[in-house]
């Protein structure tokens, strides 16, 4: 059974990404960007790769407060994403996202 990139980072195992993923901003995954850099990479995260725990549970903070209920697949292969709570729990989502970003927004033009 393989492990998720997920499961590596919450055991504080090292994260060799190859190619744009969504979670590759995080500081403790060794991002490859260019398949020559891979085995310096590899060596990297085998020899040098150091648990962060504070920076781990911010993510994991960080995670669960931005997480949203709802499906997201084919709906081919995945019907039951079409269902009417799963397109409002998504809706809900996208109209919490808008908003939070208006309100960074107006934040932005405040004087500190």
């Amino acid at each position: 059974m393989g492990t998720t990139a997920w499961e590596s980072i919450l055991y504080e195992k090292p994260v060799v990404a190859v190619g744009p993923l969504a979670y590759s901003f995080f500081d403790l995954i060794y991002n490859c960007r260019n398949v020559s850099d891979l085995p310096r990479l590899l060596s990297d995260a085998i020899r040098g790769f150091r648990p962060d725990r504070d920076l781990l549970l911010k993510f994991v903070w960080a995670m669960l407060e931005s997480a949203n209920h709802g499906e997201w697949h084919n709906p081919l292969a995945t019907p039951s994403v079409l269902e009417q709570t799963n397109i409002d729990s998504i809706a809900r989502a996208i109209v919490r996202e808008i908003e939070a970003g208006k309100d960074r927004e107006v934040a932005a033009l405040l004087p500190v």
